[in-house]
Order: structure tokens, then sequence, then C-alpha cells
């Protein structure tokens, strides 16, 4: 039993004293922790079903609240019924939050830093349920192939047990789908961003040189020694005249290459 309250106990199966031993992970409902799924044990006996957890789990509300018919003298159905109610919770969640990442990409271009944040805590919610998730799918397909001794599937239950089998293999590739289409969403953003950096830095580095050239032809002329047309009085017409003229002729430059 201390093992069904360890927070990173793994999904598996034992038998131990004529009682099957069964750890799941399910999703978890809020709380301080870093894990996005608690343990569960469900411990199958000769006259009894039982379920441990450190934390309360929703797929049992059902059971608990008799929305759903079950009957506890039918231990391996009752079982199966836990694991499918596992399933949709599972379900549930990957299907909310493949909405939430499609929606994120079409913010993709406004996003800001709390975005970035979600996008980094979902990519952990989806690695916890996908490291649940593939133990869960081993264990299954160990309890069909006859791997525990002491429990034993009628053929319509293990049609179940196939089914279920076959909706976490799916919630598998939800999560490798939902996982990269997220990875997808957040390199899209980190070049977005990078690309926005370097044309600012092009800017930036363009407005520079542009407004260095009035600073070079003032300082020519700002010396102690004779300089062309100093006698003139239309010579500081002349020098910013010419100084627009090739301010401007950088600017198109700069323009034709795209750097403004």
């Amino acid at each position: 039993l201390k093992d069904a309250l360890d927070p990173h106990e793994v999904p598996r199966v034992e038998t131990e004293n004529e009682i099957t031993y069964v750890f799941a992970r399910v999703p978890r409902d809020g709380g301080e922790t870093q894990m996005a799924t608690t343990p569960v044990l469900i411990a199958l006996g000769e006259t009894f079903i039982l379920t441990v957890s450190a934390e309360e789990v929703s797929f049992l509300d059902r059971f608990s609240s008799g929305a759903l018919d079950f009957y506890t003298t039918q231990k391996v159905k009752l079982f199966i019924q836990f694991f499918s109610a596992i399933t949709s919770v599972y379900n549930r969640r990957l299907t909310t939050m493949a909405k939430r990442v499609r929606a994120m990409n079409a913010a993709c271009l406004t996003a800001t830093n709390r975005d970035i944040a979600n996008f980094a805590e979902m990519e952990k919610i989806l690695n916890d349920y996908l490291a649940a998730l593939l133990p869960m799918g081993r264990l299954l397909a160990k309890l069909l192939g006859g791997g525990v001794r002491r429990l034993y599937f009628h053929p319509t239950d293990e049609e179940l047990v196939e089914d279920l089998l076959i909706d976490i293999r799916q919630l598998e590739e939800v999560c490798h789908g939902t996982l990269k289409y997220l990875i997808g969403i957040r390199t899209a953003h980190a070049t977005i961003v990078a690309n926005n950096l370097n044309n600012t830095m092009k800017m930036l580095a363009a407005l520079t040189v542009v407004l260095t050239v009035p600073t070079i032809i003032a300082s020519f002329f700002g010396m102690n020694v004779p300089v062309p047309f100093s006698d003139s009085p239309s010579s500081f017409a002349g020098v910013v005249v010419a100084t627009m003229l090739f301010m401007l002729l950088i600017v198109l430059l700069f323009r034709r290459k795209r750097w403004l």
C-alpha cells in the first residue's frame, strides 16, 4: 500500500499473497505538485476489490454517485470499468488540450511571455500523460497475454480489454500528435521572434549609418584648416543640401537591400 502513495510510482501489475495489485496513473485535478498525474492502486482479492490513492480521483465520481451501474461481486468486470473510466478522463483532458493548442496557434504572431510559459506547461503535462499511458498499455497487454495467473478474463471481458488497449494506443497517438503540434508552434514562434529581432537590429544599424553621415561631414568643416568654399556665403546651405542628398542616397540603397 505504501507504493500506492508514492507520487512517482509507475503503472505495473504484480501478485502477492493471492492478491493482484494493479498500479495505474490518472490525470490530477489540481493541487501543489509538479506531477500532472497521480498513482492509483486497484487491488483484487478473492472477496474484494480495493482502490487506494493519495488524492481524490475524478474517475470514481460516477461510481460513487450511482451514475454507473456496477457490481462488486464481478471484480474483473469492475476492474475493466475502472480502467475504462480512467481512459475516458485522459480522453477528455487530451481533447481539451488539443483545442487549446490549436487556439494558441491562431495567436502565434501575438504570443506573449505568458503564452510561452503556457506552451512549456502544456508540453510538460503531455509528457507526463505519455509517461503514464505507455506503461499502462503494456500493463493491459500483459493482462491479455495471461501474464497474471490469478486474473482470468471471460471471452467477452477479453474483448473489452482489447478495446481498452486500442483506446490507450489512440491516446498515445493523440499525445504524440499534440506534442509535435505544440513543439512546432513553439519553434515557429521562436523563429518569428528571432527574425523580428534580426530585422530590428538591421534597421537600427542602417539608421546609425545614415545619422552618422552629417556628423562626419560636419567634422570636416569644423576643423581649423582651410576647406573649399569656406569663404562663400552659400557654403553652409550647400553643405546641408549635399549632406541631405547623400543621406537620401544611402536610405535608397538600404531600402533596396531591405535593411529599412
